[in-house]
């Protein structure tokens, strides 16, 4: 008797056992799953290559960005440098908006600034089978409800050109309309919408009130482009 409950003491153990075997599998299978789709997602951009590019290392990639290491050529051939770090990053668009001869900008706060925040133009990635041009319409809309007809291209400008980090294209929309389609932004920063003349614009650039360096390139080349073209 002592020996058959013994056997099915042990039984029971083992079933037990097994049990939460399969419970952690699948909550392992689950994390895995998650983090594929969060996390280690396939990076989906392009990568950067020159002649001087020798070789290059993933280190780490997601849907947002591929960190790489290359072995880069020096101009004059004389050596080869092991660690550089580059960084492939979504392309973006930048928009300053101007409507009824006021310039529409956000107060906002973000992950990488000061607790005060900074004044900032609209701007998001690049969307895959999207032209800059398209992503500015977008953005336009989504973040201000706006639509225009003119839409400015000033530039297409990298963001680091020792470390990648994509390109920004920079627009400004002209005369801007409400939009009778409303597409609402999935940002999750706090905004709050600031209109300004254009000498208040002015002064806000010259005392560094947008506080991203895309930011204040495309406000910049927003004024110099209404000094040429009224």
């Amino acid at each position: 008797m002592r020996r058959k409950m013994s056997r099915g003491l042990r039984l029971g153990v083992v079933l037990r056992a097994v049990g939460v075997v399969c419970a952690l599998l699948g909550i392992f299978v689950l994390y895995v799953s998650l983090s594929a789709d969060n996390l280690q997602s396939h990076w989906p951009g392009g990568q950067w290559r020159t002649n001087q590019t020798v070789d290059t290392a993933t280190i780490f990639e997601n849907k947002w960005l591929q960190l790489e290491r290359h072995w880069v050529r020096t101009d004059d051939s004389s050596q080869v440098i092991p660690d550089w770090m580059w960084i492939n990053y979504r392309d973006q668009v930048n928009v300053l908006v101007q409507k009824d001869d006021l310039f529409w900008v956000f107060q906002q706060r973000k992950y990488g600034l000061p607790s005060a925040g900074s004044l900032a133009v609209i701007g998001g990635f690049i969307e895959n089978g999207e032209t800059d041009i398209q992503a500015a319409h977008r953005e336009l809309l989504e973040e201000m409800q706006l639509q225009t007809t003119k839409m400015v291209f000033l530039g297409k400008f990298r963001t680091d050109v020792n470390r990648g980090m994509g390109w920004v294209s920079c627009f400004l929309a002209v005369n801007c309309t409400k939009s009778a389609t409303h597409k609402y932004s999935d940002d999750l920063e706090k905004q709050q919408v600031r209109k300004l003349t254009k000498s208040e614009l002015h002064n806000a650039l010259m005392s560094a009130d947008f506080l991203e360096v895309k930011w204040s390139n495309t406000i910049a080349m927003s004024l110099l482009w209404l000094e040429q073209n009224g």
